[in-house]
């Protein structure tokens, strides 16, 4: 009642003030671009600040690259306080054959919000290259004998390639000549070298192991072959006479010297043709076969003519 003795009636109403979450988060990558060699995997960070209200549960999608293998190396789900930053472990390789720069592309989606993030991924050319030889892996040869052996590069990388021959275990009595002792190789391409040998007379059988190969750019490949020296067999047959001159009274005899141009002991069969021969003469050896060493001589042979009458 007031004091002018009028009544004032108040009537009272209740509110309730519901305060929703505020949802907000931002998807960073830990750097910006990374570098990669392939067959080895990079790895780094994607981040996700929560400046929501809310301690929320994140989930990263990796967007699919058909140049690029990205993985997570730590669980999928995260849970991030309010104000907190979350990380995830990733790791990205190179698809085979892929060079270039390529972009990998992240997402997280919760509710009707969403945020994105990418880095840029430098694929680095690869290097590599391939070295084929003989199939059977030798090489055979005799002493005074040339050879020629074909061999294979192939630059089986993604990026050009410039080598340098190189050729060990050689043995003193022979001597290398190969086609290319340099050369550069674009990606994918190929070239045939040739190795030429060349063995001494004097050359001792044996076999030794020759290491042949390219090398430069950070890459090599060699191959392995044996040099496989046999036994020379040569012989050589020889006289100061060159005419025999038989009578019925007397046998005509003939001395020649054999030489073994081999390069190890030897039997030597001889023989003798008889196109000559007719009802006239009659031809017969004294010695029909001789052990002569490597290099040396022999004349202890002779053929006998002998006059029919």
């Amino acid at each position: 009642v007031t004091p002018d003795g009028t009544t004032t009636f108040t009537k009272g109403a209740t509110f309730t003030l519901q305060v929703d979450e505020l949802l907000a988060f931002e998807l960073v990558t830990s750097v910006a671009s990374i570098e990669v060699q392939p067959g080895t995997p990079a790895m780094y960070e994607v981040r996700v600040l929560n400046n929501g209200s809310e301690t929320r549960n994140f989930v990263l999608q990796i967007m699919g690259h058909p140049n690029l293998s990205t993985q997570l190396t730590s669980p999928s789900d995260l849970l991030v306080e309010a104000g907190e930053t979350g990380s995830w472990q990733v790791e990205t390789s190179a698809a085979a054959g892929a060079v270039g720069v390529y972009t990998q592309e992240f997402e997280v989606t919760r509710g009707s919000v969403s945020s994105d993030a990418s880095i840029e991924v430098d694929v680095l050319p690869s290097k590599e290259i391939e070295l084929s030889g003989p199939l059977d892996g030798r090489i055979l040869m005799e002493p005074g004998s040339m050879s020629s052996t074909l061999f294979t590069v192939v630059n089986s990388g993604t990026g050009n390639v410039t080598l340098v021959a190189s050729l060990s275990g050689l043995p003193a009595s022979v001597e290398a000549d190969i086609s290319h002792t340099s050369l550069m190789l674009a990606a994918g391409a190929s070239i045939d070298v040739v190795l030429n040998l060349t063995l001494a007379d004097n050359a001792q059988p044996g076999t030794h192991s020759l290491v042949f190969g390219y090398g430069g750019s950070g890459v090599s490949a060699t191959q392995t072959v044996d040099l496989q020296i046999q036994d020379r067999f040569a012989v050589l047959v020889s006289s100061t006479v060159a005419d025999l001159v038989a009578g019925p009274a007397n046998d005509a005899r003939l001395v020649f010297d054999i030489t073994n141009l081999g390069t190890s002991t030897d039997t030597i069969q001889l023989s003798l043709s008889d196109e000559a021969e007719d009802d006239w003469f009659s031809y017969s050896l004294f010695t029909t076969s001789l052990s002569i060493s490597a290099g040396s001589s022999a004349a202890p042979a002779s053929s006998k003519s002998t006059r029919k009458f």
